[in-house]
């Protein structure tokens, strides 16, 4: 295993643990043995627990955001781009749900105000890589429709992306909705799309 996979396998299993027993719970020597490495070498990459923890973070948001980038010059409409962005998020379901649940978990490091301008600073609230869907968003409404508006709509479309990835992600969901056309993914794209052409039809009424 060479370096950068010897990296990159720390950062998924850390992702894994730290969403699953949070900072306090997930110890460095759990996170070298499963993923199957020596505690030197997390030191080598990351340093600290901290800095691990942060490396994380930052990865999963880089790594969402050069997806939506790559789909982004893929797709022709933004209800195509909306349902490629779910069915990327529902095949990756796990590793979105251990960011998320890292997020809302209330054992994480301190942040100093270094480490908070680096990750935070002049960074404007929105999902990684929404600016790429923005992009989309404008081609379709036209930049006659004012920056607040189509930002508005990059977050309320992929809050719902968001959340059914997240429900559907769910053993819990799988198996006692099972049989419910709802959770359906012809069903599911069907919503996405009616939400999709409310939100743009809106847009262009407010040019």
């Amino acid at each position: 295993m060479n370096a950068i996979d010897t990296k990159s396998k720390i950062l998924v299993v850390a992702q894994e643990l730290f969403g699953e027993k949070g900072f306090d719970g997930a110890s460095v020597r759990d996170i070298a043995q499963k993923a199957g490495v020596n505690i030197a070498a997390i030191n080598y990459h990351f340093q600290n627990k901290e800095n691990l923890y942060f490396s994380v973070m930052q990865s999963a948001q880089i790594w969402l955001a050069e997806e939506m980038k790559a789909m982004s010059s893929q797709q022709s409409s933004t209800s195509e781009y909306i349902w490629n962005c779910f069915l990327f998020l529902h095949k990756n379901s796990r590793a979105l749900r251990s960011a998320f649940m890292m997020m809302l978990s209330d054992s994480f490091p301190k942040i100093d105000e270094e480490r908070h301008k680096e990750m935070f600073g002049n960074k404007e609230m929105g999902p990684p890589g929404g600016e790429y869907l923005f992009e989309v968003i404008t081609k379709e409404v036209g930049e006659g429709v004012s920056v607040e508006l189509r930002k508005w709509a990059v977050k309320t479309l992929f809050s719902d992306v968001i959340h059914f990835a997240l429900i559907m992600s769910g053993e819990y969901c799988k198996v006692c909705f099972s049989n419910n056309p709802e959770f359906s993914l012809d069903n599911r794209r069907k919503s996405f799309e009616m939400h999709t052409e409310a939100i743009l039809n809106y847009l262009k009424g407010m040019k």
